[in-house]
């Protein structure tokens, strides 16, 4: 799991790459802190600390100073990521655009995104290898790139180098390993949005009840069932697609709550900024408009029934929902909850929670950024550890 809780336990015999991705967490986590601290709080020795803290420093990740916050006594020193040392990408491939997001050390924006239209012309693949070309370069005063997280709107298939996308065809004939491949060597990772999204959902800083069911409705439809922090992939990695189930004969669910129709079908103008339509539609909602009022019913009563059968099937403890629905609070989540506890069984049923995702919007991008730190982990410090 991305960013598990530092408090997880180590014995001696675990390999030293455990070790270093344990230290690095918790200074993510906490810093600064003081070496006693980490070893404290991880159950690594003072000796193993050491060690994993001067190899960082040697890569000039980290830095050593006293706490200045001390009131008495002498001033402890404290290390903390140099947040300038290295910069993390994530591109955002979404059905109306892509997005290239730079972040530090600490996973927090470096300057503001970049962004192309997708457009529908068939040289998708071109332009956007001209476009991660311009973008992709840390500016001056950054480190630079360690690792670039992919967000797809689909199932990636590493072995074809192919992303299995029915809203968004142009992906589907765009390489994006090579297409990466071009242009750095820095380690890549390519995920599907709802999963990673997901995994920010369980992650550092958010920690709901698990097994977790992530469901997500934007300009597609999806979900992810995560437990103990291990995504259900299935036997073709295509587990989750609940934009996929039937509704009736001839319905599928993401036909029926895709957010572009249900704002047509509100009498509320489709934007790209999901708040600056959910302001126009809670005051229809709230004035009673009888549009909007049989638009939300018709969603509430297909998500609900799609969750009920989810449910039954997975039995998690929590149902996050995430993307622009959830931005509408008990106003969605409320009907939909209804649903559920008149239509399951009470064990099912009494302590299942229903939220708002906590990672919010950026969720995806939150946990494609997770994803390409603990790659650079893997290749940066833990290459070729056999003990």
């Amino acid at each position: 799991m991305p960013f598990a809780d530092s408090s997880e336990r180590l014995n001696v015999s675990m390999v030293k790459s455990q070790s270093r991705r344990l230290v690095f967490r918790h200074i993510f986590r906490h810093g600064p802190v003081a070496r006693g601290s980490i070893a404290h709080d991880t159950g690594l020795s003072q000796g193993t600390v050491k060690t994993v803290i001067d190899e960082f420093f040697r890569s000039g990740i980290l830095v050593e100073s006293k706490d200045r916050t001390a009131q008495v006594g002498r001033k402890p020193l404290k290390v903390y990521l140099r947040r300038e040392a290295r910069t993390f990408g994530v591109l955002n491939i979404q059905p109306d655009r892509s997005e290239l997001h730079l972040l530090d050390l600490q996973l927090q924006p470096i300057g503001p995104k970049t962004q192309m239209e997708t457009g529908r012309r068939g040289d998708y693949a071109a332009r956007l290898e001209r476009f991660l070309a311009r973008s992709l370069t840390p500016p001056e005063n950054a480190g630079a790139l360690a690792a670039l997280g992919i967000v797809v709107p689909g199932v990636y298939d590493e072995g074809r180098d192919r992303v299995v996308c029915r809203i968004m065809p142009v992906l589907t004939d765009a390489p994006l390993g090579q297409i990466v491949a071009r242009l750095t060597d820095a380690p890549v990772t390519i995920g599907e949005d709802v999963r990673l999204a997901a995994l920010a959902e369980v992650g550092d800083p958010h920690y709901v009840r698990q097994p977790l069911f992530y469901f997500y409705a934007g300009a597609g439809v999806g979900g992810c069932s995560i437990d103990e922090g291990r995504v259900l992939e299935g036997a073709t990695k295509m587990a989750g697609e609940i934009g996929q189930m039937y509704l009736d004969a001839d319905r599928r669910l993401e036909d029926l709550v895709r957010w572009p129709r249900f704002l047509r079908d509100a009498g509320v103008q489709v934007t790209a900024d999901a708040d600056a339509a959910v302001r126009p539609l809670l005051r229809r909602l709230a004035a009673g408009d009888r549009l909007a009022t049989e638009a939300l019913r018709k969603v509430t009563e297909a998500v609900a029934a799609a969750l009920v059968n989810t449910v039954c099937l997975l039995n998690p403890r929590t149902i996050a929902v995430g993307g622009p629905y959830a931005t509408m609070g008990e106003t969605f989540l409320g009907p939909v909850r209804d649903y559920l506890l008149e239509r399951l069984i009470p064990e099912h049923g009494n302590d299942l929670d229903l939220i708002a995702a906590r990672s919010g919007e950026h969720g995806m991008v939150r946990g494609a950024a997770v994803t390409a730190l603990e790659r650079w982990l893997d290749s940066e410090y833990t290459g070729g550890d056999n003990q």
